[in-house]
């Protein structure tokens, strides 16, 4: 039971869609010959154009107060300073949340019928039986946790594909192997209008903080792996029950937040927007003019015809690609500003130190044939909790073989355990139990 990561090759393109366009690959429209509206995409490249100026002058205003923040030694100051920035922090929020509304537009993407808070309680809710994965692509696995979900899931084109992955279980929720292949390629998934989509963390080796420090090399993250999954609480369609409301309560705030923290986020924001939106418009621009302008009369020569078809089936996926960079550039700077903001969703808020529990992260595990006992004794001892084991006969001796990468979580680990051994457990008052289920073959 392992992730094993393997050189993947990743096309110019590629970036995997599960549902939201009813296939793998590019979009399954085009096979139908089903292409986009140019014009209607030439039309909203200037409006595009106009959101990005607006997102760049609040996001250059956001930089320099942050540095007024990070210089200044008086709280009076500092809590005004803070004070100023939410405000300007919604007002790139609305601007980043009018650009994906108009690029799905253009993209004609259906709107789902679930809401965020549906869908997380679809990850906890939903058991996945008999997941045998004997070194699977990665993106083999995502599309079998979609098909379970019924719910699409898109692969941000920075994600591997090609990734090797092992996986053998019997039973599991459909949240704890999602998080589980995340951590196992530095990935991280979130929530956003209806669809789940995974996305590179971005850590001190990812290339885009790479290329950034390069330019500034006294730059640092800290913080890299303080994220979660995030989407929407403020859904018009549903109301927000108390148990969310007072999840919602607990989440970041400007006013509070710790100032390396916020830097770093801020920081995030900056550079996923630094490499994404005026590229990516030019593009748009430049294929959708290319696409009006292309041979799409027949010409009475067969041959012709059918490299012109192939021409604007070709510029038409390219197009498609540039579109969902700017859509997936737009929610990835929308779930950071929302988590800063304090608006992210707060998956399962029923029970907060059951789920903050079972979300702490381990070190790496290495049981090699080991005691079962044993081996519940040493993960308690990586969580820090006392442990209680039960039912296990004197005359019965039990071994487990089991890998967990580092950054697994405590849920993911033991659900590893409780398919491999038929036990009972629970977390009650700070310690750890397990009851062994001596159920006859």
């Amino acid at each position: 039971m392992y992730v094993k990561s393997t050189i993947g090759q990743l096309s110019a393109a590629a970036l995997i869609c599960f549902g939201l366009f009813g296939g793998l690959g590019a979009p399954t429209a085009q096979a139908k010959d089903k292409f986009l509206d140019y014009e209607k995409v030439r039309k909203a490249v200037p409006e595009m154009g106009r959101l990005s100026d607006t997102g760049a002058k609040v996001n250059l205003t956001i930089q320099q107060k942050m540095e007024i923040l990070t210089e200044t030694d008086s709280e009076e100051k500092a809590l005004a300073i803070r004070k100023e920035l939410t405000p300007l922090l919604n007002e790139f929020l609305v601007a980043k949340t009018a650009m994906v509304e108009l690029t799905k537009d253009v993209l004609g993407v259906h709107r789902s019928t679930l809401s965020d808070q549906e869908i997380f309680d679809k990850l906890t809710e939903t058991t996945l039986q008999n997941v045998h994965w004997d070194n699977d692509q990665f993106k083999k696995c995502i599309r079998d946790i979609s098909r379970a979900l019924r719910i699409p899931i898109r692969l941000h084109y920075r994600v591997v594909q090609m990734n090797k992955v092992t996986f053998d279980f019997s039973r599991t929720r459909a949240e704890g192997v999602l998080n589980w292949i995340c951590t196992g390629f530095d990935l991280r998934y979130l929530v956003y209008n209806g669809e789940i989509i995974i996305y590179k963390k971005m850590t001190p080796t990812e290339e885009r903080f790479v290329a950034y420090q390069k330019k500034h090399p006294k730059v640092k993250l800290r913080y890299w792996d303080r994220e979660q999954a995030s989407g929407d609480y403020q859904n018009k369609e549903k109301t927000v029950t108390d148990d969310q409301a007072k999840a919602n309560a607990k989440r970041w705030s400007v006013d509070s937040l710790d100032l390396g923290l916020l830097r770093e986020n801020l920081l995030k924001i900056h550079i996923v927007e630094a490499g994404s939106e005026r590229h990516n418009q030019r593009r748009i621009g430049q294929k959708s003019f290319e696409a009006l302008t292309a041979p799409g009369e027949p010409s009475g020569n067969a041959e012709v015809d059918a490299a012109n078809a192939a021409a604007r089936k070709k510029l038409d996926w390219e197009l498609r690609h540039y579109l969902l960079l700017e859509l997936d550039g737009s929610i990835e700077t929308i779930d950071i500003l929302q988590r800063v903001l304090g608006k992210n969703l707060v998956s399962d808020p029923k029970a907060a130190a059951m789920r903050k529990f079972l979300r702490k992260s381990l070190p790496e595990i290495k049981w090699r044939n080991k005691d079962l006992t044993a081996a519940l004794q040493d993960l308690a001892k990586k969580i820090g909790v006392p442990v209680e084991v039960s039912g296990i006969p004197p005359t019965t001796s039990l071994e487990i073989d089991m890998t967990l990468p580092k950054g697994c979580d405590v849920e993911t680990a033991i659900n590893f355990i409780l398919g491999i051994h038929e036990m009972r457990w629970s977390f009650e008052k700070g310690a750890l139990k397990f009851e062994y289920l001596n159920i006859p073959e």
